[in-house]
């Protein structure tokens, strides 16, 4: 197997792992307000949590979410390994095919 292979599989294992270990219960909303009118609507909605004054013409606003997704997979452990060696296996399988073609 070429180092990008393992580099992708390395990736891949790494990318699933994170994001079944995200805590979405700590994301942020953060907008960016330079209407002096929209500030105050936003003020006095219910998920502000903050501001910070970054010029004179804009604002940046941090609230805490309304509603929370918790949507993330399960974490499947050698699954998800067993996956990747049978995607690599299958790309390399590939390689293959396309140099033998290129040869006959």
């Amino acid at each position: 197997m070429s180092d990008f292979h393992s580099d992708l599989d390395k990736l891949q294992a790494n990318a699933t792992f994170g994001k079944t270990m995200e805590q979405v219960r700590h994301c942020v909303n953060t907008r960016l307000i330079a209407d002096p009118n929209r500030l105050l609507k936003v003020v006095n909605e219910v998920w502000f949590q903050q501001r910070e004054i970054i010029n004179s013409e804009l604002v940046m606003i941090r609230g805490v979410r309304t509603k929370v997704k918790l949507n993330k997979p399960i974490a499947v452990g050698k699954l998800v390994v067993g996956l990747v060696v049978v995607f690599a296996l299958y790309i390399e399988t590939l390689d293959v095919l396309q140099v033998l073609s290129q040869r006959c």
